[in-house]
């Protein structure tokens, strides 16, 4: 038997021999450590063959390589979701990268220490205030009930600041089936004390906020959370988008013609983009919300690819298909 092994580097998978005790251990989506070059890596299996007979891997007809073994399995349960390992190496493909650049983006570097991740207790000094319920516009009612038509597809929600949006993007996550998770992505800067007291204030400890400044112990806690199912929603930045959910039920990209989803060193990748395909390979729908859209949702938009909502100033909704 063997395994492919990805590891949070610039290159594909790599092969390895499944050791006899760790063969029922072995799934898609675990986390091993196995030997790499001179020491040893913590990485997650892509691809298993129960059929391999024999320790050489045979490649077009050139001398034998003997396989190195995979050395232990890391958890009890596999780290990483198919879903997640899905858009991992859907995301390396279409930007000509590689799989394992794409996992070191979606990852946090602190799991592949080779060791089990610690936990961090993560405390928040204020009180959760809950919030007043608002009474919905009547441009926001019809935006909403849009939405709230289907499971699948993208909106472009057009509206100025201060037109509603947000509530439009709290009342939309509520109205999801029990069970179904969401991803809001914003731009650094818009994560601001207000924003988290208005999250917060709806959804209460099943709400977490991923960005730049987590200390490492947070970040590991929050995937984690996240990965354990405790966690409804998720508001962060660029990184977010790879949030280890299993049953998103949206994703909203708010300002998404900000230039800041856009990654230009490294992994090279619009989070906007890999939402999109998220989207349509796990099957939910998306919210691209912004004041002035970029030229490609608009333009999706008005050509039928994208649902079209618009909040204007009056309290009227306009809605295309």
């Amino acid at each position: 038997m063997k395994a492919d092994v990805l590891f949070p580097i610039n290159a594909g998978a790599f092969t390895y021999l499944v050791p006899e005790d760790l063969k029922a251990k072995i799934k898609i989506g675990a986390r091993v450590l196995a030997p790499f070059k001179r020491g040893k890596n913590a990485g997650i299996v892509v691809g298993v063959d129960k059929n391999h007979p024999s320790p050489t891997f045979v490649k077009g007809g050139k001398k034998a390589i003997i396989l190195k073994s995979i050395e232990a399995v890391l958890d009890d349960e596999p780290f990483l979701p198919e879903n997640l390992l899905n858009i991992i190496q859907w995301t390396g493909q279409y930007y000509l990268s590689t799989s394992g650049l794409a996992l070191k983006n979606a990852v946090p570097s602190a799991f592949f220490t080779g060791k089990k991740a610690g936990r961090s207790r993560i405390t928040y000094d204020e009180e959760i205030k809950t919030a007043k319920a608002l009474d919905l516009t009547t441009e926001q009612s019809n935006a909403l009930s849009e939405i709230n038509s289907t499971d699948k597809g993208v909106f472009l929600l057009h509206g100025v600041t201060g037109s509603g949006k947000t509530e439009v993007y709290i009342r939309a996550i509520k109205s999801l089936p029990a069970g179904k998770e969401a991803i809001v992505l914003v731009p650094e800067i818009a994560i601001t004390a207000q924003m988290i007291e208005r999250f917060r204030g709806n959804f209460g400890d099943s709400v977490v906020f991923f960005h730049s400044g987590l200390s490492i112990g947070e970040r590991i806690t929050q995937w984690r959370k996240m990965r354990a199912g405790e966690i409804k929603v998720v508001i962060g930045v660029r990184s977010a988008v790879f949030a280890p959910f299993e049953n998103i039920g949206l994703i909203v990209v708010d300002e998404e013609q900000e230039a800041s989803y856009k990654q230009f060193e490294g992994l090279r990748y619009s989070a906007r983009d890999v939402a999109l395909a998220r989207g349509q390979l796990e099957g939910f729908k998306i919210i691209l919300g912004s004041a002035t859209p970029s030229m490609e949702a608009y333009y999706n938009a008005k050509n039928g690819k994208f649902r079209y909502l618009e909040l204007t100033p009056k309290g009227r909704a306009k809605a295309f298909a």
